[in-house]
């Protein structure tokens, strides 16, 4: 399991990043910089990565889940 901070001003949060194949693709491509949108309750942004869905990707995720 691979660990990544998610720094926002003075704000970092620690995220768990699981073993796929988007996981890797993402650490490969840290650091990243973006401009965060906001949608209701989401906060969303871009990054340089493009990969098929996984498998078990869904649209819906829990709070607190990265997607």
């Amino acid at each position: 399991m691979n660990y990544i901070n998610i720094t926002a001003g003075t704000t970092i949060i620690k995220a768990e990043v699981y073993n796929t194949t988007t996981a890797k693709e993402l650490l490969n491509s840290l650091p990243i910089k973006s401009t965060v949108n906001r949608w209701g309750g989401e906060i969303y942004f871009t990054i340089p990565v493009s990969v098929p869905l996984e498998d078990d990707s869904r649209d819906v995720l829990e709070p607190g889940e990265l997607g």
